[in-house]
Formats: C-alpha cells, structure tokens, sequence
C-alpha cells in the first residue's frame, strides 16, 4: 500500500474535496484519517498500489493542497 499526506488548510469542505477528487476517478481510498493543527489540515490516505501514481497526480491537479508520499506497512493482528 501506499500512503499520501495531504497538507491543506482547516476548512469546511476540504475534506470533501479530496474525496471527491479521488471519486471522480473511481479511487477508492482504503483507510483514512484527518485532523485539524490551528490554521492546517492533515490527511492521511491509503490506496492500492495499483491506483497510486493516478491518486496522486489527481490530488496534485484537482487541489490545492500539498500532497507528501510514502510507502505503508499493514499489520493485520488478532483482535483479542
């Protein structure tokens, strides 16, 4: 998997944004999280490694936000 840091500011919508933007192109994002820093908005998404490079070019032509990359590692453990 991959990971993409999105950097944008903390507005409603922009949330909706992003995910618009990865819809539009039928990618779908496997795990998601988001938080608010003051002023700035931090995102954090994984997709498959198949529709990467398109996620990331979309994200960098369709926002305005600042989009960091790097590779995921997942775990999956027993729930006990």
């Amino acid at each position: 998997m991959k990971q993409l840091t999105v950097i944008t500011s903390n507005e409603p919508g922009n949330l909706a944004d992003i995910t618009s933007a990865l819809a539009g192109e039928e990618i779908n994002v496997e795990n998601i999280e988001a938080d608010g820093h003051g002023r700035r908005g931090v995102v954090v998404l994984t997709v498959a490694l198949d529709v990467y490079d398109l996620a990331l070019r979309t994200l960098r032509e369709n926002t305005s936000c600042q989009v960091f990359t790097e590779d995921a590692l997942v775990v999956r453990v027993e729930d006990r």
